[in-house]
């Protein structure tokens, strides 16, 4: 019993990290972006969500700080995967659901100086649009998927200043990849 209370008292400390995602370093990703509400054959578009005016019993517009900022990765006329910039209002937010745990209701926009770029290492997503394979940039929405990423947007740098936008990876056109599997000599296949 007095094992059984003592290792009680020495992972108490722990419980409030088992729910959390381990830290990562950010990812940069480096781009130049157009706004467009069309999709382009190579590049990437930047859009800023109308939800709140089209639609504001769904997306009230006080839920909001300020509107949502998309960029939509296109590859040869394929849109490959998006990224996604929001920030609510945390307080009207909790009307409806909690928050999400990993900060994603609440991303900041960060302003420094252009020499940050030699202090990191950053994707060049401009390049690898050109260079690179579908699946590379498949490969680029994987791996960012569950971290913080900031994109650095080439078209906003002026007076040698740069503006940080912290974004998280969202939808993939990647195909899902299903497994066969047999049970009692019939064939079936997932969905996943």
């Amino acid at each position: 019993m007095k094992t059984i209370t003592l290792l009680s008292l020495l992972l108490l400390p722990l419980v409030p990290m088992l729910g959390q995602q381990p830290k990562s370093e950010p990812v940069y990703i480096v781009l130049t972006s157009i706004l467009s509400q069309d999709e382009i054959e190579h590049g990437v578009t930047r859009s800023i969500s109308q939800s709140s005016l089209r639609d504001p019993v769904t997306f009230p517009p006080e839920r909001y700080k300020y509107p949502s900022i998309y960029f939509h990765v296109c590859h040869k006329g394929r849109s490959m995967f998006l990224l996604r910039h929001s920030n609510y209002n945390i307080a009207e937010l909790r009307k409806t659901r909690q928050e999400n745990r990993d900060g994603s209701d609440e991303m900041e926009i960060i302003t420094k100086p252009d020499s940050f770029l030699r202090e990191i290492s950053y994707i060049d997503l401009d390049k690898m649009l050109q260079q690179g394979t579908k699946e590379d940039i498949w490969e680029l929405a994987d791996q960012t998927r569950f971290k913080k990423v900031y994109v650095i947007d080439r078209s906003e740098m002026k007076d040698g200043q740069i503006t940080l936008t912290e974004v998280r990876s969202g939808a993939s056109t990647k195909p899902q990849q299903s497994q066969e599997f047999i049970i009692n000599g019939k064939t079936y296949r997932t969905l996943w």
